[in-house]
């Protein structure tokens, strides 16, 4: 995998959940918008901004049922900081 190529999609792709205003993401997948975002920059490796999307996905409404992954998600991050 082209890690440039990769690192421009994931920029891309959190300048688009962070800004958008409803034009591109609509109200109903803003959860889980940032829920995608939080899992690309974990695997990425960058564990606190995958820590505030993921928070960010729990302030949304929760229209896609994906809360209780976004918690366990957090505390697998939460756990990587305490070791």
């Amino acid at each position: 995998v082209d890690t440039t190529l990769s690192q421009t999609a994931l920029d891309e792709l959190q300048v688009l959940v962070h800004h958008d205003r409803g034009r591109f993401v609509c109200h109903r997948y803003r959860d889980i918008s940032w829920e995608i975002l939080g899992i690309c920059q974990q695997m990425a490796g960058n564990l606190q901004a995958a820590l505030y999307s993921y928070q960010q996905s729990l302030m949304q409404h929760p229209f896609n049922g994906i809360r209780t992954a976004t918690q366990r998600r957090i505390q697998d991050i939460e756990g990587t900081f305490q070791h």
